[in-house]
């Protein structure tokens, strides 16, 4: 006698965010995986009753999960067949963490997160100059003599479209 019996996962105990991205440009946008598992490691799939995961994004200015044409911090979503959960982020347009939060579900007892690093874009669309004369000087304009008094100081500040420095 042979009976088939369906196994199914059980409760959800712990997830993991994919590892990459870790850094990407500001503004730009990226797809985040999220796998859910029971105690035994199986995936928490969709295939009887599919788990709500809500997730919150942290950041700067322009920080945003894509929900349809508009952008929110807080959504929930739902494991697919495969356990897994995607996320359409936006970098925030400031240079900095932005940070994935996924609330506890199941037994799970952490609360699970994903930093990318929003970095400026290499290309510069500004420049700003900045002078600094040592205040010690008397004369105006100041002479070319080498002597520390009559110092000058020139900076030059290369940023992106959104105002972040480029280093």
């Amino acid at each position: 006698l042979t009976t088939f019996q369906p196994v199914d996962h059980n409760t959800p105990d712990k997830a993991s965010f994919d590892t990459y991205p870790t850094e990407l440009v500001v503004g730009s946008e990226t797809r985040v995986n999220l796998t859910v598992y029971d105690y035994w490691n199986n995936r928490v799939d969709n295939r009887n009753v599919s788990e709500a995961v809500r997730i919150t994004v942290t950041g700067g200015n322009g920080v945003g999960l894509k929900d349809g044409t508009e952008y929110v911090t807080e959504k929930i979503y739902y494991a697919d067949a495969e356990g897994n959960v995607s996320i359409d982020l936006r970098l925030s347009t400031v240079a900095g963490g932005n940070t994935l939060w996924m609330d506890p579900i199941g037994t799970m007892v952490t609360i699970k997160s994903k930093t990318i690093t929003g970095v400026a874009e290499e290309i510069p669309w500004y420049i700003e100059q900045t002078r600094a004369i040592n205040t010690e000087g008397t004369k105006s304009p100041l002479p070319a003599d080498g002597l520390p008094v009559n110092d000058v100081t020139i900076m030059y500040t290369l940023t992106d479209k959104f105002g972040n420095p480029i280093h």
